[in-house]
């Protein structure tokens, strides 16, 4: 008996647990379906208000299938569990769902639709007399086969007939219901206002639901797909999956929800944020998604592609590409640790706000964030000169700090591309290849403690610094070393001033740090990947990061390289059966690896075999390098300063010297004149308010019997 008793309450417990699962379908509520009873895309239930919720229809477990094209809202009645969630679908074979939130413009009750100032093929919808229009503040008009009336609204007209092609016009007729005219087509047509809609209405509605997944639904002109209000309560354990938005103000609306997954999706588009999370919110994943055209539909609203607000928590953004969007790419102001990884975002920041690739804004105090292995490119300013940022970070409110990881990142063409302000503590800015920016990376208007700035290449700043501390920002003892400088004169503004890479190492910075030319694949076409001659593959340092950009592991090499990709091992560009990572000549087949003169570039590769010259300049391009050309003279400033002294040089004519060329050293007090006329030559250096020793070289006959270095030595007060 007691063994009877026990296999019921077993069988109990899994009756309990693991609720059968059945197929439900519901179709357009334009006509009848057999039983009516859901039971079969035969027997559908006709319109979403039939649709029978919890025990005697549609409960956990079970399957919705949306067939057609539907234009209401779908409100859902029931509860998911955590093992049988229920499904919403619009996988119909051969009639696949789709909920459209248009209506038709003459069911919106003493309104007008007016057009945007800078885009005639997008309208506002404004009551009369001002106030809430009641049906949405900016929705558009677009014909019923869902393309945009191309045309501007013109307010001198009061003859529908007088419409040219592409304008239309709201024709007072005496009624509450003033009527709109277009003439949007070649023949003349003048279109009635029924036959026109506008998106208003929420696609799906989720009010206190938990465990429910949506997916394969196509959504059209709503103002919100789905909706999850903050009452009465939160939603939960939401799940939307491989859905498509077209022409909507937002895919997803949540204001209180415990956890949600928006991954797979299709947004293009839309008019306002296409995810917009207000408050309220933990657990948050938004992977692998897709959002297109995103367009600012009225002032002061950016269309965002995600917005996350403050209140909410542990959110995690990757994979996802963002392109054309006027407002950010991605706007986080989550109060506890997120992540922001492996998204690609092209083309932000064409409204009147400010926008940003990536920004974020914490308001509590010890929120970190992980912003890892992003590309951001053409992010520009807008009309007004306002920045559209690549990288912005920003504790918003006093007394609070924040924490950040921001590492192989790719930002090119934008205003800044990594911005800091506000007070950050704790924030380590590692392999990132920041390139044709305004400026490189800056921190401003705030306090910033335990920084650490490595293994960057930081490549022409279009009009600003590569590096700078504003004069606001007080970053204390920073670590900076190992980074990679691509520009020319003081490209530094540090501790107050204007700096070249030589005085900045003089003061105790970048160590390790270079200057000169990574020899990317193809700059000019964004390729930044290295090339077997690299002179930042293996001159970095260990940063305990486990992956480039990529997902190439590092070090493949040595050492870890500088930038935001890592040189590939295995890899033999010249077929000599030594690895580039170990070849002193990786394009130059060698496998004997002789280096006569040991300064680490093989004889088969070295313009200079048998004279150290671990750089391999040669000013005149003539396959033999300085050091042992002929017909160059070349030399270095020592001293008290190296960088950006001038040399003149002159030739001799008859007993006087006439000015030939002028050079300016590089951070390493190196100059060179290459390529040379057989002659007497002197050089010569000059810098403001010091003095040379010797103060001059003369007597420099070209072509040179025993070639040498010209050395100077600076001594300024």
């Amino acid at each position: 008996m007691k063994k009877l008793l026990f296999v019921l309450i077993m069988s109990l417990v899994f009756v309990i647990n693991n609720v059968y699962a059945g197929d439900f379908y519901v179709r357009p509520d334009n006509a009848t379906y057999g039983a009516g009873d859901g039971s079969s895309y035969d027997d559908a239930w006709s319109g979403f208000e039939n649709i029978d919720w919890g025990i005697n229809g549609v409960s956990a477990g079970d399957t919705l299938y949306v067939c057609g094209k539907h234009k209401k809202t779908l409100e859902v009645g029931d509860n998911g569990s955590a093992n049988s969630p229920i499904v919403i679908s619009g996988d119909c074979s051969g009639d696949n769902g789709t909920i459209d939130g248009g209506i038709p413009v003459g069911e919106s009750h003493g309104h007008e639709w007016v057009a945007s100032d800078n885009d005639s093929t997008l309208y506002y919808l404004k009551k009369s007399g001002g106030g809430d229009p009641g049906v949405g503040n900016t929705m558009r008009i677009l014909r019923d086969n869902s393309t945009l009336l191309d045309g501007m609204r013109s307010t001198d007209i009061d003859d529908p007939a007088d419409l040219t092609v592409g304008q239309w016009c709201n024709i007072d007729n005496g009624t509450d219901f003033p009527t709109i005219y277009v003439r949007d087509n070649e023949s003349g047509t003048i279109l009635n206002q029924d036959e026109m809609i506008a998106g208003n209405k929420d696609g799906i509605k989720l009010s206190n639901k938990k465990f429910i997944t949506i997916q394969n639904i196509k959504f059209l002109h709503t103002s919100t797909s789905i909706y999850l209000p903050r009452l009465p309560s939160a939603c939960n354990n939401i799940h939307i999956t491989n859905t498509q938005h077209q022409y909507n103000h937002h895919a997803v609306f949540s204001s209180n929800t415990g956890s949600l997954t928006f991954d797979n999706n299709t947004v293009e588009n839309f008019g306002s944020e296409a995810i917009y999370i207000t408050s309220n919110l933990s657990t948050i994943t938004i992977t692998n998604n897709n959002f297109m055209n995103g367009f600012d539909r009225w002032s002061g609203t950016d269309a965002d592609a995600i917005d996350i607000k403050p209140g909410t928590s542990n959110i995690i953004i990757t994979g996802n590409t963002v392109t054309n969007v006027e407002g950010s790419g991605i706007s986080c102001q989550a109060n506890a640790d997120s992540t922001i990884a492996d998204n690609i975002i092209n083309d932000v920041g064409k409204s009147s706000q400010t926008s940003k690739c990536i920004q974020v804004t914490p308001t509590d105090n010890g929120t970190k964030y992980i912003i890892n292995k992003n590309w951001c490119s053409n992010s520009k300013q807008n009309s007004d000169q306002n920045g559209a940022y690549g990288i912005y970070i920003y504790a918003a409110s006093n007394n609070v700090k924040i924490s950040a990881d921001i590492n192989y990142n790719v930002v090119g063409d934008s205003y800044d591309a990594i911005i800091v302000r506000g007070d950050v503590n704790g924030l380590n800015i590692y392999n990132n290849t920041l390139a044709g920016n305004t400026a490189a990376l800056l921190f401003y208007d705030g306090t910033m403690s335990n920084v650490e700035i490595k293994n960057n290449i930081f490549i022409d700043a279009n009009s600003s610094y590569l590096l700078w501390e504003h004069d606001t920002a007080d970053v204390a003892s920073p670590v900076i070393d190992y980074n990679f400088y691509v520009g020319q004169g003081n490209y530094i503004y540090w501790d107050g001033g204007k700096k070249d890479l030589d005085t900045f190492q003089d003061q105790g910075y970048e160590a390790n740090g270079l200057e000169g030319d990574p020899l990317f694949v193809d700059n000019a076409t964004d390729d930044f990947h290295l090339t077997p001659t690299s002179p930042a593959i293996n001159k970095g340092e260990d940063v305990e990061l486990d992956e480039d950009i990529e997902g190439t592991l590092i070090p493949q090499c040595l050492d870890p390289d500088i930038g935001a990709y890592e040189y590939p091992e295995g890899v033999d560009a010249d077929n000599d059966s030594v690895d580039d990572c170990e070849d002193n000549c990786p394009i130059d087949s060698n496998a004997n690896q002789d280096d006569t003169d040991n300064d680490t570039v093989g004889d088969d590769c070295d313009n200079c075999p048998s004279d150290a010259n671990f750089d391999q300049s040669d000013k005149d391009t003539d396959g033999t390098g300085d050091v042992c050309d002929a017909d160059t003279i070349y030399g270095y400033v020592t001293g008290d300063v190296k960088n950006n002294v001038q040399i003149d040089l002159s030739k001799n004519n008859c007993g006087t010297y006439n000015p030939e060329s002028t050079s300016y050293t590089d951070s390493a007090g190196y100059y060179s004149f290459g390529g040379l006329d057989n002659g007497t030559y002197k050089v010569q250096p000059t810098y403001d308010n010091c003095t040379f020793s010797p103060t001059d070289n003369s007597s420099i006959v070209i072509p040179q019997s025993q070639i040498e270095s010209y050395d100077f030595e600076a001594d300024c007060p």
